[in-house]
């Protein structure tokens, strides 16, 4: 099954109200269905099957933790 739109979209916003609206830096490229997800071009996650994914470690932990872990 393939990642919906408004989900991909529903992630982005949630990235961005943990960087206080701030969006820029962060992009997503579509492949097969599903998104990868980059910050200043550097891999940092994903979305499969209407499900967010972010490679673990030490900074990606603080994005999270920044959005209340609502993403």
């Amino acid at each position: 099954m393939a990642t919906s739109e408004e989900f991909k979209n529903y992630i982005l916003e949630c990235l961005s109200s943990a960087y206080a609206g701030e969006i820029s830096g962060f992009t997503c490229r579509k492949m097969m269905g599903e998104y990868l997800l980059y910050k200043n071009g550097i891999l940092f996650g994903g979305i499969y099957d209407d499900r967010f994914s972010r490679k673990a470690s030490r900074r990606k932990r603080k994005v999270c933790n920044a959005a209340g872990n609502s993403i």
